[in-house]
């Protein structure tokens, strides 16, 4: 009967996206008539269904410039929210007749989040139960809270005071879809994660027994990843090094073997905090056109095990990425040891700590470089050691659903990223550098709807 439940629920909420085409997926009700999951154990399995709970979007990534196409591939694919995502056209007709998927991921999983927080008020913690209780409703709060930061990735400009009372996107606090809600300050959403996260450290425990669940640990390193977001340098230092100081293990490139199709895999992989993966596309990950980034490649320096792990030549002669930390094509966009120590040399070099900031570069790269070959390199030795420091980051999280936002807090700050282009045959497309420029248009339907 549990089993039973779940998957009608699961069918429920599925319902929901999938109607999206036609009508607003905050507007939807229920059908009531099916089987509720009520029991901690059943509340557990609906917040372990890792296919529905621990996969994302991945229009960031679409959109961002890891990757290119040629104009005869593009011309291969039908599906007309890719191609405009692909070619960043943020037209509010940018996603034809198609649900847009980031929307109703992120908004799907809200309400799963807010149900489970709301079922769990019906039941009794007790001294039998309160290990499963606490760690289901501190799961609930960093659940919202992560698919909150995802859509202000996608669907707001960059952070800034001068925004904090700008219209967002709406702020679902509850289970009721009878009610419209109303697009929330963008300063309020803000303050709303950082609230579900100090809930959620409360209750969570310090390590999860699976990653695919959350912890203190986790719940630091996402604190640290949107004070990031934000500028604010010195809270997301403070935060990541409470992560670093839970999980600190790397994976040893020089263990690993670059010859295999998918070197990296999720199993025992400790250098995982949280596992979290994207949706893909058919003309995006293992295609032969899904082509990487020439001046990335050519950045990585030929000792640099990520060259050889993360990338491989195809038949057709071009770079395809292979670095998955999924195990499968899917990119892996959950939080890491790895991101975790990138976080903390960009902060304490913003922060004017250069010895701090590369003693956390160097732990990084002596796990990515030949034993052999590898030499700890200093902030002496370049006349931007900032960009250095950026530099790494953009080698190490490619493909990890980071780089949009970095983008983002990028405009204005360092030209060296900028102009986004892409090549559609003879004629080159230049994006526009204006924060407004970088925001996915919300779905026609909930504008529509109001």
């Amino acid at each position: 009967m549990k089993n039973i439940k779940i998957i009608n629920y699961f069918m429920l909420i599925g319902m929901l996206v999938l109607s999206t085409s036609c009508d607003d997926f905050l507007d939807k009700k229920p059908n009531l008539s099916l089987e509720i999951p009520e029991s901690l154990d059943e509340l557990e399995a609906l917040m372990s269904a890792e296919n529905q709970i621990n996969q994302g979007g991945v229009s960031d990534i679409l959109a961002s410039d890891d990757f290119f196409h040629t104009e005869q591939a593009l011309q291969t694919e039908s599906n007309e929210q890719y191609v405009n995502t692909y070619l960043r056209n943020f037209i509010p007709e940018m996603y034809g007749d198609r649900i847009m998927p980031e929307w109703t991921i992120y908004y799907g999983k809200i309400y799963v989040a807010n149900f489970c927080l709301q079922q769990i008020d019906n039941i009794n913690r007790t001294q039998t139960n309160a290990s499963q209780f606490d760690r289901i409703k501190g799961n609930a709060f960093f659940l919202r809270a992560y698919a909150y930061s995802e859509l202000l990735k996608i669907f707001t400009p960059q952070y800034s005071e001068a925004r904090l009372d700008e219209s967002s996107i709406p702020l679902v606090l509850d289970t009721d879809i009878n009610t419209i809600k109303d697009f929330a300050p963008l300063g309020l959403i803000y303050t709303q994660i950082f609230e579900d996260l100090d809930q959620a450290e409360i209750l969570l425990p310090t390590i999860p027994e699976i990653r695919t669940r959350g912890s203190k640990s986790g719940v630091n390193a996402l604190k640290a990843r949107v004070y990031l977001t934000m500028k604010a340098y010195d809270k997301a230092l403070d935060a990541v090094e409470k992560s670093l100081a839970i999980d600190n293990q790397l994976i040893d490139f020089n263990t690993l073997n670059p010859g295999l199709n998918l070197p990296i895999v999720p199993v025992g992989n400790q250098e995982i905090i949280f596992y979290y993966i994207s949706g893909t596309y058919r003309l995006l990950s293992y295609n032969p056109e899904c082509r990487v980034n020439l001046d990335l490649y050519y950045n990585y320096d030929e000792n640099d095990l990520r060259k050889r792990i993360y990338f491989f030549r195809n038949s057709a002669g071009n770079i395809n990425y292979k670095g998955h930390f999924t195990g499968r094509t899917n990119f892996f966009t959950g939080l890491s040891v790895s991101e975790n120590l990138l976080i903390k040399a960009e902060c304490a070099a913003r922060l004017g700590d250069m010895e701090k900031a590369f003693d956390a570069l160097n732990e990084l790269l002596s796990s990515r470089f030949s034993t052999e070959e590898f030499i700890p390199i200093s902030a002496s030795e370049f006349n931007d050691p900032l960009g250095k420091i950026l530099l790494e980051r953009r080698k190490e999280l490619v493909f990890r659903g980071r780089r949009w936002s970095d983008l983002k807090r990028f405009l204005g700050e360092r030209q060296e990223d900028f102009p986004l282009t892409r090549l559609l045959g003879d004629t080159l497309i230049e994006m526009d550098e204006s924060p407004e420029a970088f925001v996915f248009p919300i779905p026609l339907e909930e504008n529509t709807n109001r």
